[in-house]
């Protein structure tokens, strides 16, 4: 269902923002926040979980 939904919901929300707005810059801003954010933090993120045993935190016996 993520494959359905989650364009669906940019989609919406680009069309939300352009329609409170009027600016296709503040469009613009969505889609570049959207694709800068996780490249930042991604290898952030990576780095702490390779750090955790994934089966204990879990909860896996």
């Amino acid at each position: 269902m993520s494959y359905l939904g989650d364009p669906l919901s940019l989609v919406v929300l680009m069309l939300y923002v352009a329609e409170t707005t009027g600016q296709a810059l503040a469009v613009a801003v969505l889609l570049l926040v959207g694709d800068v954010v996780p490249a930042l933090f991604g290898p952030l993120t990576g780095a702490v979980t390779d750090r955790f045993d994934l089966a204990r935190a879990s909860g896996e016996p």
